[in-house]
């Protein structure tokens, strides 16, 4: 028989070791009044430029980790994308001249200690890399502070804003007008 040190010991390893939560946004935030207004015609093909599909570590408060995939983000984001140059005219394609490749970086979240004071508040960063077939690079990022408890719309705000940043570049409005 066991003794009930042994136990202790096993429920306190397993209390310790918290749980992991894996990430996957939605493409369903309205960035419409984040995206100023323009208009482009043709076509443009999207591609997701992000090779790796290892879990990355977003955050980890307390015995808890959060993962994302940035392939699978990355996904996310060019369904937002397409989405968006739908609206604004142009037709998404596998194949046109007209070539955007885009991966998520990295994706951050800071989480605040609650057992100070200060505000309760979350704050995520999305990177996003974005290459033209013209070839003009850019990065940008999307960034999201909120005190909600429910994270998926947190990530889900924070991924659409990192993609109404690339739609307001000057830059990248040019090519898509081309």
């Amino acid at each position: 028989m066991k003794s009930p040190f042994f136990f202790l010991s096993i429920s306190c390893l397993f209390l310790a070791s918290g749980c992991a939560h894996y990430c996957v946004p939605k493409p369903t935030v309205n960035i419409d009044d984040r995206v100023r207004k323009f208009y482009a015609s043709g076509s443009v093909t999207l591609h997701n430029n992000q090779p790796s599909v290892e879990r990355q570590l977003i955050m980890h408060p307390g015995g808890d980790s959060y993962y994302a995939n940035p392939r699978e983000w990355t996904d996310v984001a060019l369904q937002l994308t397409e989405r968006e140059l739908a609206k604004r005219g142009l037709h998404i394609v596998s194949n046109s001249g007209k070539r955007v490749a885009m991966a998520v970086e990295s994706v951050h979240t800071e989480y605040p200690d609650f057992i100070s004071v200060e505000a309760h508040e979350l704050k995520t960063d999305v990177v996003l890399k974005v290459q033209t077939s013209d070839g003009y690079s850019a990065t940008y990022t999307g960034t999201r502070y909120d005190s909600t408890a429910i994270l998926s719309h947190h990530y889900n705000k924070a991924l659409a804003y990192a993609v109404a940043e690339m739609l307001n570049d000057e830059r990248f409005i040019a090519f898509l007008s081309k």
